[in-house]
């Protein structure tokens, strides 16, 4: 049939145990295990790595791909490697990735848990044995029970802090009341039957619940929320909620689910003192930046006000702001290194070009500099007369994104006004580098598609979301001169310097990109 066989790494003689991928297959028991080369290469790897004094990120990362794939070979592999994983992420920061920093005591610990004798031989089943013990469980916000065939029972109730957590800690809960009360024998193979599909997936997967202990998560529509709806309304919640933007409620739950795991490594009780050690925590051992660190004073405010009376005001919060911000080192300024110049001769030569690729990018490329909107505003604009329009003869373009859309520095008390971007001429037409001649030729050559959006992807004929537009602002960029890293958001810091140049006030400038203070 045309195969051809690679007779090196084929086994002519019938045999029960095979080395396949570095995993050793053995059909005796339908089990597996590392092949013994590939057992000694990770180990040495872990050796080395558990006896240094220092380590790079790129180092750790390297240490992560030989596990990622040891793991699936493992007994409680996946379970060790994420153990790892949480510790790496939390003491290595992922730039500069060749920085050597200090190998902590706890990372140092887990490694040397693979250096065990036989650790990285154990074989495991390819497949799931058939269950011996099968036991039903149940949770909800009342209590929690459970049922084995082996007659065991057992339920009860929650205390005031369980109460509070998410309903899949919960149910593994349960599972962890049963193991703990009714010890089986090793190598028992049990059954868990829930209702809670991601549950079951964790126990599976050797997750770790991601919900812990601690204060709830603010977003709407969640039981995170039930600090606030102990003292408002429904009603009153989602109102408030909606004050909060879906970007700020994502932020939000991000940085709660950091302190909960906080929370949980630290084993300290909820009070002023532990967010503050929280957020110094933040700023030395996490490396994060002064502005990120506040971002979580404003995540966890309201929650601990309304739900643990905890107010992250007064003179120590205040201290430790400043003392943050005094000790910190300041990280290098993004200056865009592309010249203006060469970017703009670029975009001319693609303004002669007929090609739909090269109308999209010039036209994009030239209304994001003259408009000076982010991505994610040349996202939301239509081509709805109502809100694009063309003035007489073209001599300008009138622009406001869709009314569904609010700007990162827009409230619905303070909207940014439509933007007027006047026309490029010379004797009587249009300037090569016209930002307006240049969206009636994209727009006219794209009059097929929906008015309800302005730019499309050029093949299939799809919305361009805030991420693509980016790529192609860059893309533009790169082009002219390679080599550069930009960034789309430097050309709306272009727009604005330009701005001030052309008109010497700070004010207009200030009216121009919507901000309420420079």
């Amino acid at each position: 049939m045309g195969w051809l066989i690679n007779w090196g790494k084929s086994k002519l003689i019938p045999t029960q145990s095979i080395t396949w991928l570095g995993i050793q297959w053995s059909t005796t028991d339908s089990s597996l295990s590392l092949a013994p080369e590939n057992a000694r290469n990770t180990l040495n790897i872990i050796r080395r790595c558990a006896f240094s004094r220092t380590l790079s990120r790129r180092q750790c990362e390297s240490l992560f791909g030989s596990l990622n794939f040891a793991a699936s070979a493992l007994p409680l592999g996946r379970l060790k490697h994420r153990r790892l994983s949480r510790e790496v992420n939390s003491h290595f920061p992922l730039h500069p990735r060749d920085l050597q920093r200090p190998v902590p005591a706890s990372l140092s610990r887990l490694l040397k848990q693979w250096l065990s004798p036989g650790s990285l031989r154990t074989p495991v089943p390819w497949t799931h044995p058939t269950p011996t013990v099968i036991v039903a469980t149940d949770a909800s916000d009342v209590g929690w029970g459970l049922q084995s065939q082996l007659g065991h029972q057992a339920c009860g109730g929650w205390s005031e802090e369980s109460r509070l957590t998410h309903i899949n800690y919960r149910e593994l809960h349960i599972v962890k009341e049963w193991l703990l009360k009714f010890p089986t024998p090793r190598g028992t193979s049990i059954r868990f039957d829930m209702d809670n599909s991601t549950a079951v997936s964790c126990i599976k997967r050797q997750d770790r619940e991601k919900q812990r202990c601690g204060p709830p998560r603010l977003h709407n529509g969640d039981s995170g929320n039930r600090y606030i709806r102990r003292k408002f309304s429904q009603d009153s919640v989602a109102l408030m909620l909606n004050a909060l933007r879906p970007t700020s409620r994502k932020q939000y739950q991000s940085c709660w689910r950091r302190f909960q795991i906080f929370l949980s490594s630290a084993d300290r009780p909820l009070s002023q003192d532990t967010v503050l050690s929280f957020l110094t925590w933040l700023s030395s051992t996490g490396n994060r930046a002064p502005a990120t660190v506040i971002s979580h004073v404003s995540a966890l405010a309201d929650p601990l006000w309304f739900g643990a009376d905890i107010h992250l005001e007064g003179r120590a919060l205040s201290l430790l702001s400043r003392g943050i911000r005094a000790t910190s080192t300041p990280g290098p300024r993004n200056i865009p290194r592309w010249s203006l110049h060469k970017v703009l001769a670029s975009v001319e030569s693609l303004t002669q070009t007929q090609g739909e690729d090269e109308r999209l990018m010039s036209s994009l490329f030239l209304l994001a500099l003259a408009s000076g909107f982010r991505a994610s505003q040349l996202a939301a604009l239509t081509r709805h007369p109502n809100f694009t329009s063309f003035g007489e003869n073209d001599n300008y373009l009138t622009l406001a994104p869709s009314p569904t859309f609010l700007a990162k520095n827009e409230r619905f008390d303070r909207l940014i006004a439509p933007l007027r971007v006047p026309a490029l001429k010379g004797d009587h037409s249009h300037l090569p580098l016209c930002p307006v001649h240049a969206t009636r030729a994209y727009i006219e050559h794209t009059k097929h598609l929906a008015p309800t959006h302005l730019f499309y992807n050029s093949r299939s004929h799809k919305p361009l979301k805030t991420r693509t537009i980016s790529k192609l602002l860059c893309k533009v960029i790169e082009k002219a001169g390679p080599g550069n890293s930009p960034k789309a958001h430097s050309i709306r810091g272009m727009a604005a310097s330009l701005a001030f140049l052309r008109s010497r006030s700070l004010t207009r400038v200030q009216e121009l990109g919507g901000w309420a203070s420079i």
